[in-house]
């Protein structure tokens, strides 16, 4: 599962698997790529990845800081919250958790 599959990242690292052979589940916070899915909900994050029972879950969702994409608080939320509510949810699917952070998106 790609989770932060509409970015950037997303997009190259869904494409890569799947020449690569892999099945990829696709989720973004816009449902643009695959299942919609706001990683600050913590209940969505368990249906989902309880329901898809991925082996792994890759991680690039965040909220960055270009200009008007979020507020200080949608920030913290999404890059602190929802990497918590991924792995709580990754544990109990039993799946394993590749969480990638930029160094460029900082928490405020």
């Amino acid at each position: 599962m790609v989770v932060g599959a509409s970015g950037f990242l997303g997009r190259h690292v869904g494409a890569a698997l799947e020449r690569r052979g892999h099945q990829v589940l696709e989720a973004s916070r816009s449902g643009l790529a695959g299942s919609q899915l706001d990683v600050t909900d913590a209940q969505r994050c368990e249906s989902l990845i309880a329901d898809a029972a991925p082996d792994v879950v890759i991680n690039l969702a965040g909220a960055g800081v270009t200009a008007g994409s979020a507020s200080d608080d949608e920030m913290a939320r999404a890059n602190r919250e929802g990497p918590a509510n991924l792995a709580s949810a990754s544990v109990a699917a039993g799946a394993r958790l590749v969480h990638v952070a930029s160094s460029t998106e900082p928490l405020p």
